[in-house]
């Protein structure tokens, strides 16, 4: 009889799976036994609390409680004990799974919350819509912040900073970060991103210098981002355009310089 939990138990932590963010953006990293695992644990957690719900309620109105009242209405079995085993199974199952939405909902509001108390701290734009966009990005940060590429692509569309991506082809784009694909029960994060270019170029087959052909910069009322997959992608880094020219190509010219010297001596 006791196997009848098992059902619920497995509904109320998959529920809590799908329906808390921080977990529901971690799915993708379970397969199998693992998942079936993971949400009996959860489901186990909501079936303890429908437990200690239950007690506590009972001790508190020790004249009523659900699972008499449902014994008086049902007819399970002719057994006055079976019916009652049933009516409590009912009432733990039915609560077990209330519980998984009402901890989903929890952590929904906790994530909230903290979103509004950076936003009131000028952390986020005003604009409402892009406030929608920075609540569902604030729920995501941990994640994004765990592996360095991600999080640099995290931070370019936060903070609106420029980045060099570097393809295995050999092309090279410069811009910004204005979408990031979000990671589902399947996929991770990242799978693919959509960078606004300002300019774009190529690196040179030996020396793997950089050079910029394309300028995007003077382009307006003109969708110009460019969808890159996450797997063609070598390398990217942080770019700033006084940056590149102080470093670019600066070890050869000193070295020019220096042979000049020496020969003129």
């Amino acid at each position: 009889m006791a196997a009848l939990l098992i059902i619920p138990l497995l509904i109320s932590g998959y529920i809590v799976l799908t329906k808390h963010p921080y977990h529901f953006y971690r799915l993708h990293r379970y397969d199998g036994q693992l998942l079936y695992m993971k949400a009996a644990v959860h489901g186990f957690f909501c079936l303890m609390i429908a437990v200690f719900l239950a007690i506590v309620l009972k001790w508190a109105f020790n004249s009523y409680h659900p699972v008499t009242a449902l014994d008086r209405v049902t007819s399970f079995t002719k057994e006055q004990s079976s019916n009652r085993m049933y009516s409590w199974m009912i009432v733990l199952s039915l609560t077990s799974v209330a519980i998984g939405y009402l901890w989903g909902l929890i952590a929904k509001s906790i994530y909230l919350l903290k979103f509004i108390k950076k936003a009131l701290s000028g952390s986020y734009p005003s604009d409402f819509k892009t406030l929608t966009t920075y609540l569902r990005l604030s729920i995501l940060e941990p994640l994004f912040s765990e592996l360095p590429i991600n999080k640099i692509f995290f931070d370019s569309m936060v903070r609106k900073k420029h980045i060099l991506i570097s393809l295995k082809c050999g092309k090279v784009y410069v811009g910004m970060i204005n979408k990031i694909s979000e990671p589902n029960e399947s996929d991770g994060p990242n799978q693919e991103i959509s960078i606004v270019p300002v300019m774009s170029g190529y690196r040179e087959k030996d020396t793997k210098r950089v050079t910029f052909t394309n300028d995007y910069s003077n382009l307006s009322g003109i969708d110009s981002s460019i969808r890159i997959p996450c797997g063609e992608i070598s390398h990217t880094s942080w770019f700033e355009q006084d940056v590149h020219n102080k470093i670019d190509n600066n070890a050869a010219a000193a070295n020019a310089d220096t042979l000049c010297e020496v020969s003129d001596n």
